[in-house]
């Protein structure tokens, strides 16, 4: 595991991304396909309920599946090798309160993706670029179905994770295919430019999209204020750290005077944070 985690780990630094295949058996795949397929079709009549289309040529968008059924926990933990891979890029190494052989990075988003006719421009998912060895976030992309080319794989410009410039519109020019198998999973260091290629092929492309953080950055959604107590309950101390639930901010000064908690923080349901 060590020995693959390196590799990874390697391929990342250099080009900004890598491919990991096999990951995750058909067995785990196929039961998030179904749901994802029959939750849009459902929810998509009512656009408040936390799916939605953007404009990206009807692409269809799941977000918070943190939030929607334990089995889409199991892909944000259930491999070692990328938990090793998260841990080398954005685990702090100061951070005390946390044991060392565990993970202290957050969860930043967690949704759903099939890509629809437009292709989605060339971005970076850090927000802001940045020159040097050390990333502010990693995103682990999760194949659902087969990805290609005629369905919209995406497409990255390896290297341009040290670039340290925003991507503009004539670097799609240099951007690549990432084809993948379901069960796969493509990691990015978020600094990379990277977006898809037009889908008309009358097919889905279901991929799960895990973006994570350094602690001490701003989740994307409320994370630790909504998630479902059944779902709080199932998950181990260190899944609750990667939740957020350990670096959430004080209320203030009479509450405590830090958001880097440690394991003892932890309480027995959400609620009781609040």
């Amino acid at each position: 595991m060590a020995t693959d985690a390196a590799f990874y780990i390697d391929e990342i630094d250099k080009n900004g991304y890598c491919v990991i295949p096999g990951v995750f058996a058909p067995e785990k795949t196929s039961p998030a396909l179904d749901y994802l397929s029959g939750y849009y079709r459902q929810e998509d009549l009512n656009p408040n309920t936390g799916s939605s289309q953007l404009d990206l040529g009807n692409d269809q968008i799941v977000w918070n599946l943190q939030n929607k059924d334990i089995l889409f926990c199991d892909f944000l933990f259930g491999s070692p090798v990328i938990e090793e891979v998260l841990k080398a890029f954005l685990n702090d190494e100061w951070y005390k309160e946390l044991p060392a052989e565990g993970p202290n990075y957050i969860l930043h988003t967690y949704m759903a993706r099939s890509g629809g006719h437009a292709p989605l421009r060339l971005h970076i998912d850090s927000l802001m670029p940045c020159i040097g060895p050390f990333t502010t976030a990693v995103s682990v992309l999760v194949c659902l179905e087969r990805q290609d080319l005629e369905n919209g794989c995406t497409v990255v410009v390896p290297g341009s994770h040290l670039s340290g410039q925003y991507v503009k519109p004539e670097d799609r020019a240099r951007a690549i295919p990432v084809p993948a198998n379901a069960g796969d999973v493509i990691v990015l260091d978020s600094r990379i430019w990277h977006g898809s290629a037009p889908n008309d092929s009358g097919r889905s492309r279901w991929l799960l999209v895990a973006t994570f953080i350094r602690w001490w950055l701003k989740q994307g959604f409320n994370i630790p204020g909504n998630l479902p107590e059944e779902i709080y309950t199932q998950l181990n101390p260190s899944q609750k750290v990667v939740m957020g639930f350990c670096s959430i901010p004080p209320e203030d000064e009479s509450d405590r005077h830090s958001a880097k908690l440690g394991l003892e923080s932890l309480k027995p349901s959400v609620s009781a944070y609040k």
